[in-house]
């Protein structure tokens, strides 16, 4: 006799998520409902240099002569080409790695993440104005967030969703480039990490997956109109895993 597995699916909007039941696998349809920015994590080392492309921009990195853990080198500049000009960023701290970087839907923008001996970093940078913002320096709640673990751009207007935190703590919010501001997402209950931030395919809605006590994982669901959160499922860690997957 064949085992019956149930499915729960839950839509809203665009978005699909369809469950099997505890430990089977996400519907492959639902993972594809999301909006995922492009993001470029292909590493170069060229003499010392790592360089990160996206179409027209490219982003380099430089290391100084300080040193981290097992001799690693500090990056302590970053040189930012987009086909318009060419700038440098200067950076402190224990910098060791970029990870990835993503262009917002208008060009204008793009996502710089920065790993550190301790933790990671988001830089924003304006490219038509040169300028840059360090999401971890100017996030609420806290006074300098430790990480900011995962972030993606929304398919519409240059809304960059992120959560920050540190080891026992985390937070989402949105960053709206244009105009600078930050618009934090209400917290349900004391979450402990988030692995996952997903948009659908309006930007209307986003979606996240965080972890609400140990090894436990619950799918939130945000609404722009409203800017209140609900929670949607449970998941297992299979489930948040594939989910999670970029």
């Amino acid at each position: 006799m064949k085992k019956a597995i149930r499915i729960a699916c839950i839509s809203t909007l665009t978005v699909a998520i369809c469950l099997t039941g505890e430990g089977g696998n996400i519907n492959a349809a639902a993972s594809d409902s999301y909006y995922r920015a492009p993001v470029t994590a292909n590493k170069q080392w060229q003499s010392g240099q790592l360089q990160l492309t996206a179409g027209k921009v490219t982003v380099s990195a430089y290391t100084g002569t300080e040193t981290g853990f097992q001799g690693t080198p500090f990056i302590n500049k970053l040189h930012i080409t987009d086909g318009r000009a060419d700038y440098d960023i200067p950076l402190k701290g224990s910098v060791i790695s970029l990870r990835s970087i993503s262009v917002s839907p208008s060009g204008q923008y793009i996502a710089v993440h920065i790993f550190l001996e301790a933790g990671s970093q988001l830089l924003i940078v304006d490219l038509a104005h040169q300028k840059h913002i360090l999401i971890n320096d100017n996030v609420r709640y806290m006074k300098y967030a430790e990480s900011v673990p995962v972030y993606n751009w929304s398919p519409v207007g240059d809304q960059l969703a992120f959560a920050y935190g540190d080891t026992s703590s985390s937070r989402v919010a949105i960053y709206h480039a244009a105009s600078g501001k930050i618009e934090y997402v209400p917290r349900e209950t004391n979450i402990i990490s988030t692995s996952a931030v997903l948009w659908n395919s309006k930007g209307t809605v986003l979606d996240y997956i965080s972890e609400y006590s140990s090894n436990h994982f619950k799918l939130y669901r945000y609404t722009l109109s409203t800017k209140k959160v609900k929670p949607i499922k449970s998941l297992t860690r299979k489930q948040m895993q594939q989910l999670s997957l970029r």
